[in-house]
């Protein structure tokens, strides 16, 4: 899902080849950051297609190069894109891979339902918390720590998301 919210989000104002969508990534430095080569790119680009969330709207031919199909996205693919940013913070995505194409959209969602999302995570992150401080000593210490520390952090940057969505800071 998260090379496709890539490509949607960047066809989202600009019409593109995935070429140049690659390029785009790269001159972000977002390439250092998500795994990304041409085969995932035009495989997802195709599947998009398939689901009509894209659409070619010219094919331009070079004397030197084979034709390069120019895409842009639809009505459809916005939708798409709008509930695939929604469904990470929902279904609790918390690896880099989800997180962080959905969070460089998200400013294409509206924020209430994504805040609601994010809060009602926090608030399991705090429950499941309390919930292992009980078995610290009950599991090895390192796990435990471990396991609490991964909670915390995640509860912590989540409020600095909700906190950065309060301010309008998008």
């Amino acid at each position: 899902m998260a090379i496709k919210i890539l490509i949607l989000g960047l066809l989202e104002n600009n019409p593109s080849h995935p070429y140049e969508m690659k390029q785009r990534l790269q001159q972000h430095g977002w390439d250092q950051i998500f795994s990304l080569t041409d085969g995932n790119l035009y495989h997802a680009t195709r599947q998009l297609q398939k689901h009509e969330y894209i659409q070619a709207v010219k094919n331009e031919k070079n004397n030197k190069r084979p034709s390069r199909t120019i895409y842009q996205i639809t009505a459809a693919g916005f939708e798409h894109l709008q509930k695939s940013i929604l469904e990470v913070f929902q279904q609790r995505r918390d690896g880099a891979k989800a997180l962080y194409p959905a969070l460089l959209y998200i400013h294409l969602v509206p924020i209430e339902p994504v805040k609601q999302a994010i809060q009602t995570w926090i608030e399991e992150l705090e429950m499941v918390e309390r919930q292992h401080n009980k078995l610290k000593g009950s599991i090895p210490e390192l796990i435990a720590d471990h396991y609490i520390s991964h909670h915390q952090f995640q509860k912590n940057w989540l409020g600095r998301v909700q906190q950065v969505l309060e301010e309008g800071k998008l």
